[in-house]
């Protein structure tokens, strides 16, 4: 999950997945551009004031953004249906073991569902 610069590869992926231009986004969170190349290029890093507001800016956890968890939002702040809350509060109680075993679930789940949506000619 971590990678050498985990916070400059998420702050670049966030601003080109919501097709902003550096300056653009810098301007947005008053930051100059080279300010915010220099994050993203793990040269420099942000203080506490400007990781909360590209945070807010996003919409997302500051975890996320450093890269100690690879879920944008804490589950409390989504949207999220009465079954998805459901599962949550029993997958809290359960040990990690188990917790590893409903996560390879869920994948393999996911990816044979993509497989049934995929039909080659």
């Amino acid at each position: 999950m971590h990678t050498i610069n985990t916070f400059g590869t998420r702050l670049r992926e966030l601003r080109e997945n919501n097709n902003l231009s550096q300056l653009e986004m810098a301007n947005s969170i008053s930051c100059s551009r080279k300010s915010l190349s220099n994050y993203e290029l793990g040269m420099r890093e942000p203080d506490f004031d400007m990781l909360i507001r590209i945070c807010d800016f996003f919409n997302i956890t500051i975890d996320f953004l450093l890269g100690r968890t690879d879920i944008p939002k804490r589950y409390k702040e989504m949207d999220i249906d009465s079954k998805t809350e459901k599962l949550l509060y029993y997958f809290d109680k359960l040990s990690e073991q188990y917790k590893d075993d409903v996560i390879r679930y869920a994948k393999f789940n996911m990816l044979e569902a993509k497989e049934k949506e995929y039909k080659p000619l």
